[in-house]
């Protein structure tokens, strides 16, 4: 009687598990087929196409540009030469000292500085100012009727030294004179120990004009008279006997040239970029000849400074170029005439430059203190370089295209 109940029970029980278990079975086998089904259906749509691709940053960033290039380079040009300056104001934390020349044991001058370059020029009467104002002896080399501007300075201590012609002869014997000067004994006043002059550098300083053009529109006549005044008068007077005052004295060669045009290279400067390439290699390759001997050949080259003079508005500018065009011949101005007028933008000073107190101490510095070869001085003088090395030559030339500017 027990046994049957148990079999019962038993029978009971699996049968229920038997029907839960197809229960179940039945609900997987249905989400299965669901989601083998979903997932053929999935497959069998053919994605919907991408969206069309919008404009990039660098896109976007490429059409601020070209829209607005003049702009663009101006402010990466600033952005840049700030950076640098304050890195580099920030390396040379030198001392404060008094920028003045070394006296004799009595208290009288006995450093002198040989100036070669035109009295007419208002930055050799600036320099020669200043460093007369420094406690230096100053002679400017100077041709006849031109010692008269020197005279005018009424300094005694501000000297002409004439030479009569640039020809070898001439230049041979303006060196002797000058250096049986530096060897006379002086006394700085009545009673004094005599004592004698020393030659602490020459500074060469060519005229800061250069004419603009076209090579074409340029007279033969014009790259003669270029070459001379910039290149060959100054490397005459070295040959021609000065080097050898210079190496007796230890003293200092120093170049001054502007160097922001020459920096760019745009059209229409083909002069001053020559000029300034040729003094720039003259510069170097007489530093390694001279190095062995001490005497140092260091090259200035100049930025942009604050004269004080009114400034030239770009309308005067286009007004003189459209005078130069008249000139040229028909098919020169026919080529060259709006793209010429264009580039008046180059010519006009739309920022400050420097004062002149940065030049006059970097060339202090030059003549006195230990300097690199190369010194940079005034506003933009070293980042217009820095931005010309540092861009591609095709962008370079697309932000230094001439402007539309139609003569008609």
């Amino acid at each position: 009687m027990d046994w049957d109940r148990f079999t019962q029970a038993v029978s009971g029980v699996a049968s229920s598990v038997s029907s839960t278990v197809k229960q179940v079975g039945s609900v997987v086998s249905d989400q299965v087929y669901g989601t083998v089904a979903s997932m053929s259906d999935f497959a069998a749509r053919s994605p919907p196409p991408p969206p069309p691709p919008s404009d990039s940053f660098v896109d976007r960033m490429y059409d601020t540009i070209a829209a607005h290039k003049k702009v663009c380079a101006a402010m990466a040009t600033v952005v840049t030469g700030t950076a640098l300056y304050m890195v580099y104001s920030g390396n040379t934390t030198k001392r404060r000292r008094r920028r003045l020349a070394c006296r004799a044991q009595d208290g009288g001058r006995h450093e002198v500085v040989l100036l070669a370059g035109s009295p007419s020029e208002p930055l050799v009467r600036l320099v020669a100012q200043d460093l007369n104002v420094r406690g230096f002896i100053v002679y400017i080399l100077c041709t006849p009727g031109e010692d008269d501007l020197v005279a005018r300075e009424k300094c005694s201590d501000i000297r002409p030294l004439v030479v009569p012609s640039y020809d070898a002869q001439a230049i041979s014997q303006v060196a002797n004179r000058f250096d049986e000067i530096l060897s006379a004994p002086v006394a700085s006043f009545s009673g004094a120990t005599p004592h004698r002059l020393k030659l602490a550098a020459v500074v060469l300083i060519p005229d800061l004009f250069y004419p603009v053009g076209p090579v074409e529109a340029l007279s033969p006549q014009v790259w003669n008279q270029t070459l001379n005044t910039k290149v060959l008068m100054p490397l005459n007077m070295l040959s021609g006997g000065f080097l050898n005052v210079v190496r007796r004295h230890q003293a200092r060669i120093i170049f001054m040239m502007p160097s922001i045009m020459s920096s760019l290279e745009p059209a229409f400067h083909a002069a001053e970029s020559l000029c300034a390439a040729a003094v720039d290699s003259l510069a170097l390759t007489l530093s390694r000849e001279l190095e062995p001997q001490g005497v140092p050949v260091i090259h200035l080259k100049l930025g942009s400074f604050d004269t004080g003079n009114r400034r030239v508005s770009e309308r005067q500018i286009i007004k003189n170029m459209r005078a130069d065009v008249l000139a040229w011949p028909e098919q020169v101005r026919h080529l060259y005439g709006n793209a010429y007028t264009g580039s008046a933008y180059l010519q006009t000073n739309r920022t400050r430059g420097s004062r002149l107190r940065v030049l006059h101490h970097a060339l202090f510095d030059a003549i006195t203190a230990s300097t690199p070869r190369v010194v940079y001085a005034g506003r933009g003088s070293y980042a217009y370089e820095l931005f010309a090395r540092m861009v591609p030559e095709r962008l370079l030339t697309w932000i230094l295209a001439p402007g539309d500017n139609d003569l008609e």
